[in-house]
Order: C-alpha cells, then structure tokens, then sequence
C-alpha cells in the first residue's frame, strides 16, 4: 500500500508538472502572439492641424526672403505663382499628382484626387529690440474622392510645413557660416 501510495504521488506529481509546463507554453505563445502584432503594428502619423506652421528668425529681410527662396527650390522645386517680395508672400501653384509630398513615415501614396498650395508669409516684427521676421507656411489641400463629386477641404498634418521651415532654418544658418568664413579670412 506505501508503494502504491508512492506510485500514486509521482504520477500526480508527474500530471501537475506536465499541467504547469503546458500553461507556461500556452502563456508564452499568447504573450509572443500580442506583442508581435503590436511590433508590427503601422504607427499613425501626427494629428491633423487648422492653420499656418510659425517660425520667428532673426536677421534682415533680404537673408530670410533668400532663405526662404531656396527653400522652396530644394530638394524639389515647388512651381510658384505668387512670388511677390514687397507683400513677403510666395504662393505655390496647384500641386497635385506625382509632385505631391509624401511624409517619410508614409509608405502609400495619397490619393490621385489630392491638390494643395502652400502660402508662405514673412511679417516683418521685432524680439528685444532686433529685427526679426515671422514666417508662417500654411498648405490649404483639397481631395476629389471621384469623377462627380465636389472637392473636399482636407486638413494638413502640418509635416511639409514644418520641413519648409526646417529648411529656412538650415539656409540662414548656412549663410551666416559663411558670411563668417569670408568675414574671417579677408580680416
């Protein structure tokens, strides 16, 4: 009877082991197969925004307008058809199929029905006492969903905006580097 009592322990013993272990696998696959979506998962880009991007630089008019001239032309030239310097207003023409931009994070292209413009503005202003200039870059997109129905307004997530400004940035910090470069070695 001990020995059955024996043998009656180690098959239990046995059953709970094999019970645990098959709950263990069971919860690893389980873990493995949510995360493993969540891994993969297509991130959402930035939320949607109403209204101009904004950025104040300091300088004079003339480097901020250069500035904000050659950012437009690179690394794509955006077609303008308002380009008026004594108003500080560039506006693109209509921008629409393979000319539109395209986020990095997006791996689709949009739409065939999507057309925007971009208005860029330079307010001439002031920040402590030294001339500064406020650049606002609003792109106002459009999508036709199909062949007969009207044109929707769409709003920006505000990314292409905020590159142009970037690449404002960049250009005035590369004019002023070398405005020094020249500066040093001719005095």
């Amino acid at each position: 009877q001990i020995q059955l009592k024996a043998s009656w322990n180690k098959l239990h013993m046995y059953h709970a082991t094999q019970l645990i272990f098959k709950n263990s696998v069971f919860a690893l696959l389980v873990a493995m197969a949510t995360s493993g979506c969540a891994l993969f998962e297509q991130k959402a880009g930035p939320k949607p925004i109403h209204g101009p991007q904004e950025r104040v630089f300091i300088g004079s008019f003339d480097d901020v307008w250069r500035a904000t001239q050659l950012a437009l032309q690179s690394p794509t030239s955006y077609p303008l058809r308002v380009n008026n310097m004594d108003t500080g207003v560039i506006e693109t023409e209509t921008i629409k199929g393979s000319l539109v931009w395209v986020a990095p994070h997006k791996q689709e292209i949009p739409g065939g029905g999507l057309s925007y413009r971009i208005i860029v503005r330079v307010i001439k202003g002031n920040v402590s006492d030294r001339q500064a200039f406020k650049v606002a870059v609003q792109k106002t997109a459009q999508m036709q969903r199909d062949f007969f129905s009207e044109a929707e307004t769409v709003a920006s997530d505000g990314l292409e905006e905020k590159v142009i400004l970037y690449r404002i940035e960049r250009e005035l910090q590369i004019d002023r580097a070398l405005k020094r470069a020249n500066k040093k070695n001719s005095g």
